[in-house]
């Protein structure tokens, strides 16, 4: 067997990068994704050459599978190897990665692993603005996430004002300033949801999709992060009482979703988007029953903040391509 011969096939056959578009997750990717992690599980790698593979299979499992915890394995493995080696931008590259993967964990709040990614990424951002600075708005955005779960939620404004303005700065590849502007302004939105500012933050939301529209113009195919967003969407729309407009955002995330995971059983986006229809549909039920209630005086009362049920929440809390809030 001529291991580097093999691990390099693999590398090539899958195209997973955290700042670039996923691919439709065909059944060809996913056996050499399970190809590559029986190569590395059998190796036990501690050379180099195992670096870049371990980290594929890692962004594979948590930007596309969402599974936090078979993504750290392997996120721990890519660290540990480029630790070894010395290769400041990699080991960067993996605090942000192990932080997302982490985060999704919607109980996770740390600021630290992306705050080390800013440090280096800070020191080399000289040699190479345009790549360090589009590293510096990823790691900008997810602390602004953290902030957000630690409920501190101006400075978490203030981060992901400082993402966006650094996406829209440093980003040069069109199709990479599109999904990482509209990631952060899903994270804005959520922030402002979180105040409660509903109007402000359905305006956030809109703005994302309208980029992902372009996105989608631009022949690219579909991106998961896309979906999250319009569930937090569709949630929103629901607190402002414009339920058809939520039932119908849903049902497009729906459909989209289905092509996008075609060759995956049981994805847990398409199951939050099912609840979220449920939620929807009974939401329409008591305005139609309200309409048509004319003996009494009393409105219906729908789902207020303490009621909401748990799915609705968990369901459209999902943001960036995949971390949940």
């Amino acid at each position: 067997m001529n291991t580097r011969r093999d691990v390099t096939a693999l590398e090539n056959a899958l195209p997973f990068n955290k700042s670039s578009a996923r691919e439709r997750l065909s059944k060809d990717i996913i056996k050499a994704v399970k190809n590559a992690q029986t190569l590395i599980d059998e190796n036990e790698p501690t050379t180099a050459i195992f670096s870049k593979l371990c980290k594929k299979v890692g962004v594979y499992y948590a930007f596309n599978q969402r599974n936090k915890e078979i993504a750290l394995r392997y996120l721990e493995k890519f660290k540990a190897l480029v630790v070894e080696q010395n290769l400041q931008e990699e080991i960067a590259d993996a605090y942000n990665l192990i932080g997302f993967a982490s985060a999704l964990d919607t109980q996770y709040n740390k600021v630290q692993p992306f705050e080390q990614a800013l440090q280096i990424y800070a020191a080399f951002n000289q040699k190479n603005p345009a790549e360090f600075r589009l590293e510096e708005g990823f790691a900008l955005r997810h602390i602004a996430l953290m902030l957000y779960r630690q409920e501190k939620l101006e400075e978490a404004i203030e981060k992901v004002k400082e993402a966006i303005e650094t996406q829209k700065q440093h980003t040069k590849t069109p199709s990479l300033k599109l999904i990482e502007i509209a990631e952060s302004l899903h994270v804005f939105g959520n922030i402002l949801a979180k105040q409660e500012k509903y109007t402000e933050a359905e305006k956030k939301y809109m703005q994302a999709k309208a980029l992902w529209e372009e996105y989608k113009n631009t022949g690219l195919s579909a991106h998961p992060a896309k979906f999250s967003m319009l569930q937090s969407l569709s949630n929103t729309q629901m607190q402002l009482n414009k339920n058809n407009q939520a039932f119908f955002t849903l049902e497009q995330t729906y459909a989209e979703q289905l092509a996008y995971f075609a060759d995956i059983e049981d994805h847990p986006d398409i199951t939050r988007t099912l609840n979220l229809i449920e939620i929807a549909k009974t939401k329409i039920g008591l305005e139609k029953n309200k309409k048509m209630d004319t003996a009494g005086s009393h409105s219906i009362s729908f789902f207020s903040k303490s009621d909401t049920p748990k799915t609705a929440v968990s369901a459209a809390s999902s943001a960036t391509p995949g971390v949940r809030f």
